[in-house]
């Protein structure tokens, strides 16, 4: 994945659409072996190889809790923060230091679950705090994530031989559900099937059943699918396109069982979120610093707010949330004057729940959490 985020973002509101809200994360990390050190707890399954599942270590059943976990108190390095240490400069609260490089992040109700890009992890932390979870090591550049009730899904990231995984939420056995995609990134769900875009030779976006089967492609030819969400009857997506293709950026959809796709922005500058929010669909764009609004069948967008560069972007009932730009940054579903919530050297993956934002840095090595 690259990190080619520094110049201004934009949000976008596309008014019209139905689905309840997708919650996007992005970016980078270089490709590295992972290990159990600095203070991370729990037995690591590691990545399956050549498309076979992988089995706990002791060869347990799926979805059996990895061996050593717990929720004491972690070492700082590479392990949950502790109270005298956890409180960050910028604001919010740092639930774990000393990753390699955390990128993709998730929420359930109990627990932040993320990916450590160069480290080759999949891990987690109780929200509250305590012993860091490794769910998954080994892997070669884990990037996306995303949970429901019972379990966790990424992508793996690699070209020509990137996965997309799932394992238990508690560990255990991890699934290949798709293998030899070429480089598959964002990720969403819905109560039966899991999304994915490939953004490099591909230029897809598929899906899979949860239970695994067989892989449909919902769109090809696309120009770097970026990111992605999931509504009843709609899948959304973005198209990064590349500095070549200079502001030509796409917000597009396919309505399901239709194989019907649809433009519904051109223009963009390097869009790089997109998120549902009751009839609303909002997306965060990299560069040109305008944020767009447009009814679902056509019209000029219009803007939003303007926020310094993005790397990926939350939404839900009480706002639209960006990472990016060295900074945390919320947004009024009306638009309005940005409030920044915190200061970060290099946010790159955003989550929220109903009282808090998460996000990981990739330069600071921490996954933190504010109120909203």
């Amino acid at each position: 994945m690259r990190i080619e985020r520094a110049m201004v973002l934009s949000l976008g509101v596309l008014l019209g659409c139905s689905g309840a809200s997708s919650t996007p994360a992005s970016d980078s990390g270089k490709e590295k072996e992972g290990s159990n050190e600095g203070g991370e707890e729990g037995g690591m399954v590691p990545f399956p190889e050549g498309g076979a599942e992988a089995t706990t270590p002791d060869g347990g059943d799926e979805g059996a809790p990895p061996e050593g976990g717990s929720d004491t108190a972690a070492a700082l390095d590479g392990g949950g923060a502790d109270a005298a240490d956890a409180a960050l400069e910028g604001g919010g609260v740092a639930l774990a230091r000393g990753q390699s490089s955390p990128l993709g992040i998730a929420v359930d109700s109990t627990s932040v679950y993320w990916t450590d890009n160069a480290g080759g992890k999949v891990l987690k932390i109780a929200k509250a705090g305590g012993a860091i979870t490794t769910l998954a090591s080994g892997g070669s550049s884990p990037d996306r994530i995303a949970v429901d009730s019972t379990s966790v899904y990424w992508t793996n990231s690699t070209n020509s031989g990137g996965t997309v995984l799932k394992t238990s939420t508690a560990g255990g056995t991890i699934t290949t559900l798709a293998s030899g995609q070429t480089l598959p990134d964002a990720i969403a769900l819905d109560d039966a099937t899991v999304y994915w875009t490939d953004n490099n030779t591909q230029g897809a976006v598929l899906s899979v059943p949860k239970i695994g089967g067989t892989i449909t492609t919902l769109a090809t030819g696309q120009d770097d699918p970026w990111s992605i969400a999931v509504t009843p009857t709609n899948v959304y997506w973005t198209n990064y396109k590349g500095i070549v293709d200079g502001y030509e950026g796409e917000v597009m959809t396919v309505l399901l069982g239709t194989g019907t796709v649809t433009t519904l922005a051109t223009g963009q500058s390097f869009p790089v979120g997109v998120g549902v929010e009751s009839a609303n669909l909002y997306w965060a764009e990299d560069v040109v610093g305008t944020t767009m609004t447009s009814l679902l069948d056509g019209g000029a967008p219009s803007t939003l707010a303007s926020i310094n560069g993005a790397t990926s972007m939350a939404v839900d009932s009480t706002g639209v949330y960006v990472a990016g730009g060295g900074a945390v940054v919320h947004v009024s579903l009306d638009g309005g004057t940005p409030v920044t919530l915190a200061t970060s050297p290099s946010p790159t993956g955003i989550a929220v729940d109903p009282t808090n934002v998460y996000w990981t840095d990739s330069a600071s090595g921490i996954v933190a959490v504010i109120s909203k």
